[in-house]
């Protein structure tokens, strides 16, 4: 049996340390104190939470963002606000599987500028801000190829 001693400081850890010999926490807690076992046997892995597998409700390109349906979603269709589920991963037919990638770290893309990406038309992503239809950010670009989704709710504009 062993101690993790961990010196936090604004909620950020500055300094571990282990020593067996201590068993007790300070009462300004600004020390925490964790008592440790051996390490169990490895679990299941489990399915990726940031991907869903759908069949497409019509042809599909890779890169574009869906709706419940598996169709494009449309900031021009008020309609389509808060339905988004993610952006395709790859292009599917119509009946096809399709994965779409619902949070997380996205590729493939060209031309982004750091910042925002919002819903545009038929599936496609925007740097520019809506003015019409509806307002709903995607994520982040953080290089000119690459953006990490995290879907925010969507503001009606019209």
């Amino acid at each position: 049996m062993s101690c993790l001693v961990a010196t936090i400081e604004n909620i950020e850890v500055i300094e571990i340390t282990c020593d067996s010999a201590i068993l007790e926490s300070t009462l300004d807690n600004t020390e925490v104190f964790l008592t440790y076992g051996e390490q169990g046997i490895p679990g299941v892995n489990g399915v990726s939470g940031n991907t869903a597998s759908l069949v497409a409700g019509a042809n599909l390109g890779g890169n574009r963002t869906i709706i419940d349906a598996a169709t494009y979603a449309d900031n021009t269709n008020v309609t389509h606000a808060n339905r988004v589920i993610g952006i395709t991963q790859g292009a599917a037919s119509i009946g096809a599987n399709v994965t779409v990638q619902v949070s997380g770290e996205l590729s493939g893309f060209s031309g982004l500028s750091l910042g925002p990406v919002y819903l545009s038309t038929n599936g496609t992503l925007t740097q520019t801000i809506p003015t019409t239809g509806i307002l709903q950010q995607l994520g982040i670009a953080i290089n000119p190829t690459t953006i990490i989704i995290y879907i925010l709710p969507a503001l009606k504009l019209t």
